[in-house]
């Protein structure tokens, strides 16, 4: 096994987390919107929310993409 890790996209995370968009918009303190638009790429995600969201979603915050 070599030493890359695998990147999981940043809706998989909060899926695996088993949240909703909104109720892990909520949680993070931005809207089901700009949540919508991070997962799918159109915003590029602040280092302080990518920080908040992996933090509520349990997952190493790294190895989002």
């Amino acid at each position: 096994m070599s030493g890359h890790m695998i990147e999981i996209s940043l809706k998989a995370v909060r899926v695996n987390a088993g949240l909703e968009q909104e109720d892990a918009a909520k949680r993070i303190g931005i809207t089901a919107k700009t949540l919508s638009n991070y997962e799918r790429g159109i915003t590029a995600i602040p280092g302080h929310i990518l920080k908040k969201a992996a933090k509520i979603y349990n997952f190493p915050e790294e190895l989002i993409r």
